[in-house]
């Protein structure tokens, strides 16, 4: 499974360099009503836009799982409380002998 993860990433990288290789020619970058130009090679557009794009993602999906973890939390102090009292319960069971009839 680890050699599929290396070839995988060796295309991925293979990939990039090939498209930011093929990609060199400056372009110009602007926003037509605001007198903002930007003149780069076209493969920083490229790798700009995907790391936006990643970064944009990453950051819904960590905002979208809020609730979730959340849950989790709530849960976890649920578990803690109830193994607290379990401990509590065996210690009391532990101290008082079972009576016999």
């Amino acid at each position: 499974m680890r050699l599929i993860n290396w070839v995988l990433v060796l295309i991925a990288l293979t990939i990039v360099v090939v498209v930011g290789v093929g990609n060199r020619d400056t372009v110009t970058f602007s926003f037509d009503p605001l007198p903002f130009v930007w003149d780069r090679p076209f493969y920083q557009f490229l790798y700009g836009s995907f790391f936006l794009g990643l970064l944009i993602g990453l950051f819904t999906e960590w905002w979208r799982a809020r609730r979730w973890r959340r849950e989790a939390k709530a849960r976890r102090r649920e578990v803690d409380a109830l193994r607290q009292e379990n401990a509590h319960l065996k210690a009391a069971a532990g101290s008082h002998p079972a009576s016999a009839d």
